[in-house]
């Protein structure tokens, strides 16, 4: 397997970038084939763009991987993906998926090989499988029937209160819906087409386009295909009022049936507001995921940072709400990533994340002082037995069971240590809790904007390059974290950061409120 370092993930994400285009093209070609119809390409854009994109990076991964292969072993039979969800589970999850595109790309040469395709299932069933909560419920409840703006998946982290009193203040013009209406689609697979499209895109080209666009009729999700008319049909039956704008955070990622809405209501004039909701945007050099969520949305909205593109303007999220404890711990928060190549990102990646690991058992080696050391685990290990690991090292070392909230571990804590640069050092920065990170300099690239924050946060001390460096950085402090958390420099850099690319407010309401209010008064998107 390819250790994916930060030049082989720049070279393949030129690449897909340089193919997003003419794979839009041929997605909207599929779609309009099959459905008998001519939707704009930005119709499938909002629709089916989150997978095209990490489909598009399994295709790639799957071309690099063969050129390091000298055979493939048969991988049938073709999985068979009711929506979104299921798809990127199986890249997740196991790499026969991987295996299945590199045998089919292997043999495309074999002018038998795409009507010999057999599939692992004739039909699914397709649901929604969204869950809405008591608050939900009691939220729409409260709430216009008729609003201006529907809000599906924000990106909040305040106290439910806090939530709650906002959409209070709100329900004449603001109703939070989480799109979980019943919805059960049982579609049989035309293999036969799927095959017979496959067959016709099929030629001599070797490139990265001409691979997607035979591809993409054998492994689209059903939901796209033979489920989509029925789907949609009960998506648009919904009980819902459509509204001059919707606001989401997460709702572009494989929540079909709130995208499904999005892209008939976007034809009519509905806004799209999407807000940022993690680390590495506006941070990372490229970022494919910010990329999307940037084209598609009306206005984009980020933690602080901009760009040249007016609809990409800062919103403060809703501040994290901590509660005044003492801070006793030392808290060790650890990403875990995939074993599987699922995106090509400046994250940790096959080859790389076993770096990530050395670097954060070098941190436990080389950490004098162990005393009240919490580590708190990613949520999922992925099979590697980092917690093992890390008891291998420090025997008796106490592991967070995580039945207490990140937000309490903070503030339970003198200083948080974070393996990697995803969204919980934005929260311990902007909540001014004393920092460290240490991340894999060949993992990050960052943007030349971003630079120059991330440089003074390595010269204050709160960034590192190793787990060793951010270990003996913390036993010189000999106890005295505050002291160096207080310093001019330090806070400086922190506030400079946080400005840009973390910026939590506990003003949150009002700014949303006055955005909102903005965006329905000019009616239009601000290119």
């Amino acid at each position: 397997m390819i250790s994916w370092n930060k030049s082989l993930v720049a070279e393949g994400l030129h690449e897909i970038a340089n193919s997003q285009e003419e794979t839009l093209i041929s997605v909207k070609s599929l779609m309009d084939e099959y459905h008998g119809w001519d939707k704009p390409a930005e119709y499938y854009d909002v629709l089916m763009g989150d997978w095209i994109l990490h489909f598009t990076h399994q295709v790639y991964i799957a071309r690099k991987e063969l050129e390091l292969r000298s055979g493939v072993d048969p991988h049938p039979p073709v999985p068979v993906f009711a929506d979104q969800i299921e798809f990127l589970a199986r890249c997740v999850e196991t790499d026969s998926f991987q295996k299945q595109l590199q045998w089919i790309l292997k043999g495309l040469s074999e002018d038998t090989l795409l009507q010999s395709l057999r599939f692992a299932r004739d039909s699914v069933t397709i649901i929604n499988r969204r869950r809405e909560s008591l608050l939900a419920k009691c939220a729409r409840w409260i709430s216009t029937s008729k609003p201006l703006v529907l809000i599906t998946d924000p990106y909040v982290k305040c106290s439910r209160l806090m939530w709650a009193c906002a959409l209070i203040k709100w329900r004449g013009w603001v109703r939070w819906n989480s799109i979980a209406y019943p919805i059960r689609v049982v579609a049989k697979l035309n293999s036969e087409w799927r095959t017979a499209r496959a067959a016709t895109s099929a030629g001599a080209e070797n490139t990265l386009v001409a691979s997607i666009r035979v591809l993409l009729p054998i492994f689209m999700p059903v939901v796209f295909l033979e489920g989509f008319s029925s789907y949609r049909k009960q998506v648009l039956a919904f009980p819902i009022a459509r509204p001059r704008a919707v606001y989401t955070a997460q709702a572009l990622h494989t929540h079909s049936a709130w995208k499904f809405l999005i892209a008939e209501w976007k034809e009519k004039g509905t806004l799209l507001l999407n807000h940022q909701h993690g680390g590495g945007y506006g941070i990372d050099r490229t970022h494919s995921i910010e990329e999307f969520e940037v084209r598609v949305a009306d206005r984009f909205y980020t933690f602080g940072w901009h760009t040249k593109k007016m609809s990409t303007i800062p919103l403060s999220q809703p501040s994290l709400q901590l509660r005044a404890r003492k801070r006793t711990r030392l808290l060790l928060s650890c990403m875990a990533m995939p074993k599987n190549p699922y995106r090509l990102h400046y994250q940790p990646m096959p080859g790389t994340i076993e770096s990530v690991h050395h670097e954060t058992n070098n941190f436990l080696l080389h950490l004098v002082n162990r005393q009240n050391l919490l580590i708190r685990p990613d949520t999922t290990d992925y099979g590697w037995g980092n917690v093992k690991m890390m008891q291998d090292i420090v025997p008796g070392v106490e592991i967070d069971n995580r039945k207490k909230t990140a937000a309490r571990r903070f503030a339970e804590s003198k200083l948080v240590i974070h393996n990697s640069l995803g969204t919980g050092w934005l929260e311990t920065l902007s909540l001014n809790i004393p920092t460290l990170c240490f991340f894999e300099p060949n993992v990050c690239v960052f943007r030349e904007s971003a630079q120059v924050y991330v440089d003074a946060l390595e010269a204050a001390g709160i960034v590192h390059r190793s787990g060793s460096s951010a270990a003996h950085f913390i036993n010189r402090l000999e106890g005295n974290i505050d002291q160096w958390w207080n310093k001019p420099l330090v806070q400086t850099a922190r506030q400079e950061f946080v400005d840009h690319y973390a910026n939590y407010s506990n003003n949150w309401i009002t700014q949303w409120e006055k955005e909102f209010k903005s965006v329905l008064s000019t009616g239009a998107r601000a290119n």
